[in-house]
């Protein structure tokens, strides 16, 4: 080609050189433009022959949009500040968050770097920029409500079929006592804490649990001090708790309530005998029985983590640990006798065990591999059938306290512990692989008394809850 110069005019600037014989190319800093973000620059070019004619020339337009780099956190509370950095940002330019568009900045540090706080109304998903009218590329952001939600060190949650959510939960120290909370779905008001039972000096009250059926509400919970295992029941959804029962006075830990009918259930480790036992009222708690040894060994230590829940025959099944073989076991039973079988017996299995049941009778069961500290999850379709077993989470060291919970389409949902991160962790499963998530929490979780529960509202967002030094928190991740 006989050309002597090619030359590029940018926004009406001056011409500058362009280099090349045959392609012809220039770096352009968009983050120069006047102004940040700018729809509409001109990009005049034009080509000089070794006569000195203009030969050819010609003019395009382009969007020159501000751009994301980075954002400090890729999990946050609503209410925090986030420090986004990249290029053509303005005191003008507005942060568009999933749910709350068009949210004026806080900071602004130079055309590089701003600072917002995340408002009340956004959610999860890709957060953008805005400037002189043109957006951003978007980046991910996981959006969280985390608050302390109580006092205690022990807590329990379960769901009913319109989404109402029932607490229990246990303090060991301080003030002593069981209390009970309710949140009602439809209205999205938690009612006032409800008083269980108290002590005054010494003791102390642990291992909650909660059942349901319409209006009548059961927690049974340990109290180290009276009689070892006791029950509070509401026949008027959880307003109060008039009747008491003494259920057994076996010291009974892990204790996992489950109804049907007027029939109960109480499963726990019975700390003297080493073994699985399992408790039965036939008159919706107002007695019990003497309780039944399920599962036992001579010299052994087995039931301890055991996690009731209720087949569709209206008996109970129970996963728990089997610590003399170091293996994860379940427990189910027909009406006469009960049926006991391995899960997983790879070696060092089934500490920190959570079963639920799903709508088809399924069963679910999260658990800590010991071996490889990692979080795992066991799904069969019948406490008879064949079990398939999956590593969820294998970076660090996962899996201890595990609590699971089913949405309204049987997919299982887990909160555990991070003892790595010293942290909470959320993993649900979407398809055929598993999401996990951080909680954004500053407050650490109370290890090893780490009792979690979760539970998922009808809208599939989860509601996690777990006790750190500043009482029990309630994490939501909002999507």
């Amino acid at each position: 080609m006989n050309l002597s110069t090619v030359e590029l005019s940018i926004d009406g600037g001056a011409y500058l050189p362009v280099t090349g014989t045959e392609a012809w190319t220039y770096g352009w800093n968009t983050a120069t433009v006047t102004g940040g973000a700018k729809d509409g620059v001109a990009l005049n070019t034009r080509a000089t022959d070794l006569a000195g004619n203009v030969t050819v020339s010609s003019t395009v337009t382009v969007d020159v949009h501000p751009y994301i780099g980075a954002l400090s956190k890729v999990a946050a509370v609503r209410g925090e500040d986030i420090t986004i950095t990249g290029d053509n940002f303005t005191t003008s330019t507005t942060v568009n968050f999933p749910g709350a568009s068009g949210t004026a900045i806080k900071t602004f540090t130079s055309s590089t770097s701003i600072v917002v706080t995340i408002p009340a109304g956004a959610v999860s998903g890709d957060l953008t920029v805005s400037t002189n009218g043109l957006t951003s590329n978007g980046k991910k952001l996981d959006i969280w409500d985390v608050i302390t939600f109580n006092a205690g060190t022990h807590v329990s949650a379960i769901k009913d079929a319109p989404g109402n959510i029932y607490t229990a939960f246990a303090y060991s120290s301080g003030d002593r006592y069981a209390g009970f909370r309710k949140y009602t779905y439809a209205t999205s008001i938690w009612e006032t804490v409800v008083n269980l039972d108290n002590q005054a000096i010494g003791g102390g009250f642990s291992y909650t649990s909660v059942a349901v059926s319409g209006a009548n509400v059961w927690v049974a919970y340990y109290d180290s001090k009276g009689n070892p295992v006791e029950m509070s029941i509401s026949t008027n959804g959880g307003l109060n708790f008039p009747t008491k029962v003494n259920i057994t006075t076996t010291i009974l830990n892990y204790l996992s309530l489950g109804v049907s009918g007027t029939n109960l259930y109480l499963s726990g480790y019975d700390t003297t005998a080493k073994s699985l036992t399992v408790f039965r009222s036939d008159n919706s708690g107002a007695t019990w029985d003497d309780g039944t040894t399920v599962d036992s060994e001579l010299g052994g230590d087995i039931g301890k983590y055991a996690s009731l829940g209720m087949m569709q025959n209206g008996y109970p099944v129970i996963s728990y640990r089997d610590a003399v073989n170091k293996r994860l076991k379940l427990a189910y039973f027909d009406g006469s006798s009960w049926t006991k079988r391995i899960v997983d017996g790879s070696g060092n299995m089934g500490e920190y065990s959570s079963l639920k049941v799903d709508s088809a009778g399924g069963i679910h069961i999260s658990y800590f591999n010991g071996n490889a500290a990692d979080l795992m999850y066991a799904y069969a379709s019948t406490a008879g059938g064949v079990f398939s077993l999956e590593t969820v989470v294998s970076d660090g060291l996962s899996g201890y306290n595990t609590a699971l919970a089913l949405d309204a389409a049987d997919k299982p949902h887990i909160v555990m512990y991070d003892y790595s991160a010293n942290g909470m962790v959320y993993a649900r499963k979407t398809g055929a692989s598993w999401e996990t998530f951080s909680i954004p929490d500053a407050n650490a979780p109370t290890f090893p008394s780490t009792i979690t529960a979760i539970v998922v509202d009808p809208t599939g967002k989860p509601w996690m809850y777990y006790p750190t030094g500043a009482g029990i928190r309630q994490a939501n991740f909002i999507q």
